[in-house]
C-alpha cells in the first residue's frame, strides 16, 4: 500500500471526478472519498460518508537490473531489478562479438543465472554480454556490456573466460 497526495480532510472541491497521477506501476493502492455537507449535521456518522476502493497500477516495463553481470566459471548471474513493475516473464542474455554491430544470439531464461557452456557454436574470440528483464508491459534496458572470452574450438566445446 502506498500514500499519495492527497491528505485526510484536505479540501479538494465540489467535483464529482478525481485524477491521481504519479502513481507507481504494478502497486496497490487504497482510495477513500468522504462526502461532507456542511449545511447540517443530519448526513450521519463520517463512516457513513466515506467509500473506499482498492486498486492495483498496469504493470509496466522493468527498471535496468541494477548489480550488472557477474561471471563465475562461465556461469553470468545477475539480480533481479529494484523496480521489476511487474512479474519478471523472464530475462534476455545478448551475446555479440565485441565491437560489433553484427546479428547478436539471444537467449531466454526464467533464473537469474545462465550457463554460458550450453552455448553451442562460439568461435573463439572476444564477446560482449548484455541481459534484460522482460514482464507483460515489455522489455526494460540492456545493463552495460560486459566483456567475456571464449578459448577452444567449436569442435571441442567453446570454453569461457573473463
Amino acid at each position: 500500500n502506498s500514500t499519495s497526495g492527497v491528505q485526510s480532510g484536505e479540501e479538494m472541491s465540489a467535483s464529482t471526478t478525481l485524477s491521481i497521477t504519479g502513481l507507481k506501476p504494478f502497486t496497490e493502492y487504497t482510495v477513500s472519498v468522504s462526502a461532507e455537507n456542511r449545511v447540517s449535521g443530519l448526513a450521519g456518522s463520517p463512516e457513513s460518508r466515506t467509500v473506499s476502493m482498492t486498486f492495483k497500477t498496469q504493470e509496466a516495463v522493468p527498471g535496468p537490473i541494477d548489480s550488472g553481470v557477474n561471471i563465475k566459471d562461465a556461469v553470468l548471474s545477475w539480480d533481479p531489478p529494484s523496480e521489476p513493475n511487474g512479474v519478471i516473464l523472464y530475462y534476455e542474455v545478448r551475446i555479440y562479438p565485441e565491437g560489433s554491430s553484427g546479428e547478436a544470439m539471444t537467449y531466454k531464461t526464467n533464473e537469474t543465472s545462465f550457463d554460458a557452456n550450453s552455448i553451442d557454436g562460439l568461435e573463439p574470440g572476444r564477446y560482449s554480454v548484455q541481459v534484460r528483464a522482460v514482464t507483460a508491459a515489455g522489455a526494460g534496458d540492456y545493463t552495460e556490456p560486459v566483456t567475456v572470452e571464449v578459448t577452444g574450438s567449436p569442435s571441442s566445446g567453446s570454453g569461457l573466460a573473463i
